[in-house]
């Protein structure tokens, strides 16, 4: 939900702020207000973590004093494969949320000719949708597996990938407001094998192990999403052409998360 909150935020930011200022007026000096904001986002999330309490199952293993002096060499060396196999189920959601989000807006605007406000209100109306169905997703996942609802959710993606871009550079609102909120329901979906993140590595390095691979999977395939897709868009002259690096994100994923046990029911304190 909150993948898709931060993105309603910045996205619906933009919209408010170009319907006020208007296009210029926002190229001129309305984005230096979002970095404003961004700051203060920003010591507020400072604020937040440094409240937060260690895991009782961290504690426990502080107590006995079994914790890695330095958790990050011990995951390289001993977990590489679980941070390998978590980049591999990931990559889809990043590339995805980067591409139907940031690039999408963008996209919207060069190929569909529509103005920033209506681009970002078209995003922002989808990006509704992963924070309503968020919670499903998680339910069922909870109740027949992650690897069922995550594969669901890739394979859901990957059949519409071609539909979505088709109906995002119709040029027809209630179309493209379709495209946005159908995709965003297939990434509520399949984004709830994030929670195999936590479960896949032990206690003691749990927080190394989550981290390196989220943060490599986010600036490898995330930062480089808009970029690759707009490399596509200009090389092919083909206004459908973003869905090829989708589409590769997505298988790679989906083989990816075949070859992972299920973790549904598993006790994190036992988890190797």
């Amino acid at each position: 939900m909150s993948q898709g909150g931060g993105s309603l935020l910045a996205t619906g930011s933009v919209a408010i702020l170009s319907v006020m200022m208007g296009a210029s007026g926002f190229a001129a000096t309305g984005w230096r207000w979002l970095f404003g904001i961004g700051v203060v986002v920003a010591l507020i999330g400072v604020a937040l973590r440094t409240g937060i309490s260690e895991s009782p199952l961290f504690k426990k293993k502080e107590a006995t004093a079994v914790i890695e002096k330095v958790p990050l060499l011990d995951v390289l060396r001993t977990h590489w494969k679980q941070v390998l196999n978590a980049i591999g189920f990931s990559v889809q959601g990043t590339v995805l949320v980067y591409l139907t989000s940031v690039f999408a807006v963008s996209y919207l605007i060069t190929v569909s000719h529509v103005s920033l406000a209506t681009a970002s209100l078209i995003t922002a109306l989808g990006l509704i949708s992963i924070i309503v169905f968020a919670p499903v997703g998680g339910f069922l996942a909870d109740k027949f597996g992650r690897r069922p609802i995550g594969i669901f959710g890739m394979l859901g993606a990957l059949i519409f990938i071609y539909p979505y871009f088709l109906l995002l550079s119709s040029g027809v609102l209630s179309l493209m407001i379709l495209a946005q909120v159908v995709i965003f329901f297939f990434e509520a979906m399949e984004l709830t094998i994030v929670t195999m993140l936590t479960e896949i590595f032990p206690t003691r390095v749990r927080v190394s192990g989550v981290s390196l691979s989220y943060q490599l999977n986010t600036a490898i395939f995330g930062g480089t999403t808009p970029l690759i897709a707009t490399f596509l868009l200009a090389s092919t002259g083909w206004k459908l052409a973003p869905m090829i690096w989708a589409m590769i994100a997505i298988i790679v994923s989906i083989i990816s998360l075949l070859i992972m046990r299920e973790t549904k029911g598993q006790d994190l304190a036992t988890a190797k």
